[in-house]
């Protein structure tokens, strides 16, 4: 019997995995800076971490890690 991850661990599995295909594929990582001095990715790059995102949890999902 395999055990499922919790959602706090496929939460942060699935960020560290966006997160570092984000900073190593070919394109730019765009930011900018909010008027209350938070920093969001533009809406180009967001797109691109929200497909890495469903990448993740498609992988865990096909290994049976997660349902």
């Amino acid at each position: 019997m395999k055990s499922h991850l919790n959602d706090e661990d496929r939460i942060s599995l699935c960020l560290d995995i966006a997160t570092s295909m984000l900073e190593f594929d070919k394109y730019t990582t765009g930011t900018v800076l909010q008027s209350n001095g938070d920093e969001e990715y533009t809406e180009e790059t967001q797109l691109r971490f929200n497909a890495y995102y469903d990448e993740a949890e498609s992988i865990l999902c096909s290994n049976n890690l997660i349902e």
